[in-house]
């Protein structure tokens, strides 16, 4: 029987150990937590690929040099960034981790005011998270394909703006609102996986607590038993082995210790009978002085 539930509880034990580390570590961990992380990854990607698109529109307004090769170049990098911002914008907008994530693509209470060209002049036109963002990759393809004469063209009226050259106005007017944006998209995912934290912890205690009650449970059944097992135990063949097992000089040094013992026994014993004897012998000459 102590064997029985002893393997019992130990199984127990194992597989809810089993049990709450795969919950804690395949579900919270590699499936939740690692959706979340990659959600920020993307995120980090969105804002360093706006300001890499902002200094290469720079650097190509002011480039004077005669050869455009250079310029073509930095046209190509915007239209890389331009790609990889729309990719990130879309998959995270279709993978959200949570409903509250997907809700900030669209919140009407989060909406910016982008700087748009309007009829005669520049008007400012609420945008939610997803059209600022959209928009934004817009005005990169435009200036990925602006000819540099119109880029450097001085005239900014709202009027003479080519379509290319007003996604390098939307670009500039606009870079901050949606570093902003990004910035708040960022908050979000954050505080998304800070709400991970109390159910992990309270997954971790109650594997704890768990552990240690089925431990003490263990041990509570194996010492309740100690008296019944211990005397069915095979002491004198374990100590025999043990014995035998044992370096010639430990064996020598253990027959003189019980033999030594055996003998102290001995005389002990020699001592009592000889005083029985004595005791004995006495008793008689008692008797007959008594009479």
């Amino acid at each position: 029987r102590l064997e029985t539930k002893t393997f019992g509880l130990t199984f127990f034990l194992l597989a809810f150990s089993v049990s709450g580390f795969i919950i804690l570590d395949v579900y919270l961990l590699s499936t939740l937590t690692e959706s979340r992380l990659g959600l920020l990854d993307r995120t980090t990607a969105y804002l360093y690929g706006a300001i890499r698109a902002v200094l290469a529109g720079r650097d190509m307004l002011l480039d004077t040099a005669p050869d455009v090769s250079t310029f073509d170049q930095r046209r190509s990098d915007v239209a890389a960034i331009a790609a990889s911002m729309h990719d990130m914008h879309v998959l995270n907008y279709v993978s959200s981790p949570s409903q509250q994530v997907a809700e900030f693509f669209r919140s009407v209470q989060w909406q910016v005011l982008a700087l748009v060209p309007g009829p005669g002049t520049f008007v400012a036109q609420p945008s939610s998270f997803w059209d600022l963002v959209s928009r934004f990759v817009t005005s990169l393809v435009l200036v990925s394909n602006i000819d540099r004469g119109d880029l450097q063209a001085p005239g900014f009226a709202v009027n003479e703006l080519s379509v290319h050259k007003r996604g390098v106005v939307f670009m500039y007017d606009n870079f901050w609102e949606v570093r902003d944006a990004m910035n708040q998209f960022f908050s979000i995912i954050l505080a998304d996986i800070v709400t991970l934290i109390p159910v992990s912890t309270a997954i971790v205690y109650s594997l704890l607590v768990v552990n240690l009650l089925l431990i003490l449970a263990i041990s509570a059944i194996v010492i309740r038993n100690v008296r019944a097992v211990f005397p069915a135990c095979q002491h004198g063949l374990v100590n025999g082995r043990l014995a035998g097992s044992l370096p010639l000089t430990l064996q020598t040094k253990l027959h003189r210790f019980y033999a030594d013992r055996q003998k102290e026994l001995a005389l002990i014993e020699d001592e009592a009978e000889a005083k029985m004897d004595l005791e004995g012998e006495g008793a008689p000459g008692q008797a007959g002085s008594v009479r």
